[in-house]
């Protein structure tokens, strides 16, 4: 008579795990909780790009909302005191930026109104001097930097969201492109250095990527 084979046990029997789902390819036990790569229900499928966007959107409307309240400050000093110079510092930090523009306004006729250009016009005079300007041609797609801004402004003008910078000075390093701006007309007068300071914007401008 031949000796019974011997006795598989039944927890490793596939019938008798019904708590358990089967890979018919692999012959694997995997308990209900355990999904293979590349498992999911399309509803988690929906979920990741809508809430991608809301971050972004989020993100959008922060960098709005800074710029704008920066140039509402700015429209404001400018209203406070003649303002020879203003930089635009882009990455690093105020001292030491990655690239930044001086826009030297000391040759406009201060509070002139008559055979004046109009704003747009000096926009577009001004933004296509930039481009053809093309002093950043060479560098590569820069990565998001922060964006700073100081402005010159009389240390007695009464500022009170721009921080004073009584020792600061124009940054030596750095990709540099000064624009000029001028009306044909006479220039500020000169004004004693002294009593002429920077003020930097107490906001970082933080670019996003989509």
């Amino acid at each position: 008579m031949a000796a019974p084979g011997p006795e598989v046990p039944s927890e490793l029997s596939p019938a008798a795990a019904p708590g358990k789902a089967r890979d018919p390819e692999l012959g694997g036990l995997f308990p209900p909780c355990c999904y293979l790569p590349g498992e999911q229900s399309e509803d988690t499928a929906r979920k990741k790009p809508r809430i991608t966007t809301e971050v972004s959107s989020r993100k959008c409307q922060q960098a709005l909302a800074e710029l704008e309240s920066v140039l509402s400050h700015l429209e404001d000093f400018f209203a406070r005191t003649l303002v020879p110079r203003v930089l635009i510092l882009l990455g690093g930090n105020a001292l030491s930026p990655k690239e930044f523009y001086e826009l030297d306004l000391s040759r406009l006729a201060p509070f002139s109104v008559d055979q004046s250009l109009s704003t747009a016009a000096c926009l577009r005079r001004l933004f296509r001097a930039i481009f053809m300007a093309d002093a950043f041609s060479e560098l590569q797609a820069p990565p998001l930097m922060g964006t700073i801004v100081m402005v010159q402004g009389h240390r007695d003008c009464g500022e009170d969201w721009f921080r004073p910078k009584l020792n600061y000075r124009v940054p030596s390093r750095g990709h540099k492109l000064t624009v000029t701006l001028s009306c044909g007309r006479p220039s500020i007068p000169a004004v004693a250095s002294e009593d002429y300071i920077w003020f930097q914007a107490p906001v970082t401008l933080k670019g996003f990527h989509e």
